[in-house]
């Protein structure tokens, strides 16, 4: 595959606690007291659950165990999918063929779910670690806008999580579960990350390595959602590139488990634009039962704006005639114009003889009053 055909990396990266870090710095005072540092990790755990209800220990003390990479093409295909994991590497070398890597492909642009605020400050906290340079992520020299850190630069980094919160301004409860979900795709099947400290301690590394290729397949998915949103792809193009790479998985399922076990709990996206509703519309609104509450919506609506088109149709004919006449032969806009004039003429005559009724009307009336009132003061006189 040419490296240059790579225009996006999808990725996700799974980390562990570094325990001893933890100890030493979060209980300093008790840190000769553990038999194992991973007794500071669980205690702290226990720690945050009680204050927070979350047992989430800050990224800083992280170091990476698995990294997984999607490299898609301009066209948005999936190609292939590579895993820098403990398997056979150890964190530094994880973090270190990551940014190589990058640098290689010629830096695409990475696509993660929440990146921004995890997977990427602990790989440049794994840089700054283990000594690596990586001037060109930083770009010390280019203009604020232009750095491929910058919040707003998806250039250089597209966080789905950032697409769906609008940049913060609101909460994505769910997560990447909830968004894989609702286009049909598994989600978070056995594994959960806040599991993954726990595997590694028991020596699973396989087992987190699979679990992130199902977290990457569950974000290249959503990313594509997100470029029909956007106007990049159509829906029948997108639906294209979900078959092309479900072939791609079954092709590599049979040596992959984790492949398998996507395919296993691959769901069916529903498109609710293939279903075809009952030409009796007025039966069809009659039982809302009988169809979807979107399509219900949309033929009450379209059954309304008919019937009120239908109201305004005769009123507006004439007025609709008489702009496409603008388009319409000299002759025959003669004709017409003199047809208008006729019509104007009959208007006058009309409203003439209307005022004139109205104005005998009044006359009539007058006279009655008066008569009245004569009456009136002749009655009071006699008496």
């Amino acid at each position: 595959m040419p490296e240059s055909s790579i225009r996006y990396l999808v990725f996700d990266v799974e980390s562990f606690v570094d325990a001893p870090l933890a100890a030493r710095l979060h209980f300093p005072e008790e840190e000769k007291t553990f038999q194992h540092p991973e007794e500071a990790v669980a205690r702290w755990k226990e720690e945050l659950r009680s204050q927070t209800g979350k047992d989430f220990i800050p990224y800083t003390f992280h170091l990476p165990t698995a990294i997984v990479l999607a490299k898609v093409s301009e066209d948005f295909e999936l190609l292939d999918i590579a895993a820098l994991s403990e398997v056979s590497l150890r964190p530094a070398e994880i973090a270190e063929r990551f940014w190589r890597g990058w640098e290689r492909y010629g830096r695409p642009t990475f696509v993660t779910f929440n990146g921004r605020s995890f997977d990427i400050p602990l790989l440049e906290l794994a840089a700054f670690r283990f000594g690596l340079s990586i001037p060109g992520w930083f770009s010390p020299l280019a203009k604020n806008y232009d750095q491929p850190r910058s919040r707003y630069n998806q250039s250089a980094h597209i966080d789905l999580q950032e697409i769906f919160t609008n940049f913060g301004s609101t909460r994505f409860n769910g997560g990447l579960d909830l968004a894989a979900n609702l286009i049909g795709k598994p989600g978070k099947i056995d594994v959960f990350g806040e599991m993954v400290d726990t595997m590694r301690q028991e020596g699973r590394f396989q087992e987190i390595e699979d679990y992130c290729r199902c977290d990457v397949l569950d974000t290249y998915f959503v990313f594509l959602r997100t470029r029909v949103m956007m106007g990049y792809l159509s829906l029948a193009e997108e639906q294209k590139r979900v078959e092309s790479a479900r072939k791609w998985l079954e092709e590599r399922a049979e040596d992959c488990a984790a492949y398998r076990h996507y395919l296993e709990s691959w769901g069916c996206w529903e498109d609710p634009w293939n279903r075809t509703v009952s030409p009796e519309l007025p039966s069809a609104i009659s039982s809302p039962g009988s169809i979807p509450g979107g399509a219900q919506n949309r033929i009450s609506q379209k059954a309304v704006s008919s019937e009120i088109q239908g109201q305004e149709q005769h009123a507006d004919s004439a007025a609709h005639s008489r702009q496409e006449n603008h388009f319409d032969s000299p002759s025959k806009g003669s004709q017409t114009a003199q047809a208008h004039d006729a019509e104007n003429a009959e208007s006058t005559e009309t409203a003439q003889s209307v005022e004139h009724t109205n104005g005998t009307l009044k006359k009539r009336n007058s006279r009655s009053k008066t008569v009245s009132r004569n009456a009136k003061a002749s009655k009071e006189d006699k008496s």
